[in-house]
């Protein structure tokens, strides 16, 4: 790597030595330091935090939802509201059919 750099005799290799001192210094000491956890979700307040995107992919702007909140589609919110009972029809469809009776 010196040879590349144009550093040659006594100076060179000194400066090398003490490069490569430091360099085992710093891997040492990052050995020494426990694992973080990476996967691990960072702490938050019970929140959840929604991104949204414009169609380039940009982050238009973020929100916190509650950790109670659900997020989700308008379709699948319909589909959810199915499952439990509820009738979901515009207003418009929900006189015209009990105009009919």
């Amino acid at each position: 790597m010196f040879l590349v750099m144009g550093f040659t005799g006594k100076k060179a290799a000194r400066l090398k030595e003490a490069y490569i001192e430091k360099f085992n210094a710093m891997e040492e000491e990052l050995h020494k330091r426990p694992p973080a956890a990476q996967n691990s979700p960072a702490p938050n307040n019970g929140c959840a935090l929604l991104i949204h995107f414009d169609k380039h992919g940009q982050v238009e702007f973020t929100e916190k939802v509650p950790a109670d909140a659900m997020v989700c589609t308008l379709e699948r919110f319909k589909f959810y509201l199915e499952q439990h009972g509820w009738i979901v029809a515009r207003k418009e469809q929900l006189v015209e059919r009990l105009m009919r009776f």
